[in-house]
Formats: structure tokens, sequence, C-alpha cells
């Protein structure tokens, strides 16, 4: 049986969040008040994380056989584009940010709480936005969806340039592939596990294993006892980093 009730949780809020806004387009449509706007983002952001469906759906270890199960759900969701004030679904515009400051005028609303209602409305669709994106990336990334570059995405917290050039010391010493994936032949769990400490302290990662255990579909990453590792191995990926912090990690 497929797990989507979490799922179909995330997709209801998102819907009706995006009826919201887009009824902003119609002015005959009563104008949201602040606390509701404010209620929807702090919902968004607690009850929409993606991390929270994909770990519903993979406790069903025969999930890929359910693939389309996961997709139809969503709808149109995945297609919806969105902008500054502007929001495509079903192939229609809604473009109300005008519109919007217009009515808030009309509404007797001060400069300095329209900028603040505005503002909102543009946390709430960039929100929106970040939700189905990371949902995306991790339906790739778990085999639900394919990417047509066939690339890995990227943790959000790996998603900088200074992660990927970190990821890239690894690429150019011939132990992670393109997709920043380990090398079998050439990367043992002990020098990922001290690839992935040596990394998220230079990045500053408190979750360092649940990042990178994501990135690399490796679970258990924190209980692999390093010190039964070969010595020299695990010098490999320490010159790969800054002296500083190898010897910082060394002193936790």
């Amino acid at each position: 049986m497929a797990n989507i009730r979490v799922l179909i949780k995330f997709r209801d809020k998102l819907t009706e969040v995006i009826n919201v806004l887009i009824r902003l387009d119609n002015c005959h449509s009563p104008i949201p008040d602040i606390t509701v706007l404010k209620q929807y983002l702090t919902e968004i952001e607690n009850d929409c994380q993606p991390a929270d469906i994909i770990a519903d759906i993979v406790q069903n270890d025969n999930y890929l056989q359910n693939k389309d199960l996961y997709l139809l759900p969503l709808g149109g969701l995945f297609e919806c584009d969105f902008g500054i004030g502007v929001i495509s679904c079903n192939n229609v515009v809604y473009d109300f940010w005008d519109k919007l400051n217009e009515r808030l005028e009309k509404e007797g609303f001060k400069e300095c709480d329209i900028v603040k209602y505005t503002n909102l409305i543009q946390r709430i669709i960039y929100s929106i936005k970040d939700c189905l994106s990371g949902l995306k990336s991790d339906f790739v990334h778990i085999g639900i969806m394919k990417n047509a570059n066939n690339k890995v995405f990227l943790p959000k917290k790996l998603d900088n340039d200074k992660a990927k050039s970190i990821l890239q010391r690894g690429v150019d010493a011939n132990l992670l592939d393109d997709n920043f994936q380990p090398i079998k032949e050439k990367m043992t769990k002990y020098q990922m596990k001290e690839f992935a400490e040596l990394a998220s302290l230079e990045l500053g990662i408190k979750e360092k294993w649940k990042v990178f255990g994501f990135l690399w579909n490796a679970k258990n990453l924190g209980q692999i006892k390093n010190y039964e590792a070969n010595f020299d191995s695990l010098k490999i990926i320490e010159n790969l980093f800054p002296k500083e912090i190898v010897e910082k990690a060394k002193k936790k």
C-alpha cells in the first residue's frame, strides 16, 4: 500500500493557499486578513516540508512500484509557476500585484501596512515555490521522477557555490563522480563519514548525517566507527580540507 497521507495533506494545503492568492486577481473577492496570511505562512513552513513526504513514502520498500500514485495527487501543482505577484496555473496567468496595491489603498491601508502585506504575500509565494521545487528534486533523488539532465539534485544546504566547491574537491581527488556521488571502488564508508564531517564543519551544517546521508543515500552514516579505518585513507580526506578545519574536528 502506497503511503500518500502526508502527500495529500501537502497538496491540499498548498492548493488552498494558491486559490486564496489567485483570488487576489478578482476585485470582487475579499482581501484576506493579514493574520490569516501569517497563519498560512506558518502552516507551509511547518507542515509542508518535502522531507516529511519523502520519509512517509520510503517507509514502503516497494514505493518505486507505485510511482504514479505519488504523482497523480499533485495534479498540476508541479506545472504552476510563480513570480513577484504573479502565479501561473493551468495556463492562466494571475497577475495581481498592481491591483492588490490599489485595493489595499482603497481599503485605507497605510503605506507601511501595504508594504508589510505585500511582503508577506511574496514570502508565501516563495515558500510555496521552494516546497514544490524541493519536492520535485527529492522525487528525482529517490527515483519517482526522472531528471532530464540525469543529474542528482543537491540538498538545499549543499546547493550553493561554497558547498559545490567543497564537493568538487572530492571529484578532483577521484573520490566522487561528477554528480558528487561516492565512487565505490575509490571511496570507503569511513572516508565518506570523514568527508561529511569535515565538509559540514567548514560549511556550518549541524544536521550533517541527515544532509550527506540524503545526498549519498547512505543510512546510518553517523554510526560508522572511523577508529576502525585505515589511517592513511582518512588522511587522504583530511588533505582536502584546511588544516584549521581538520584540527577543529579532532578537538570535538
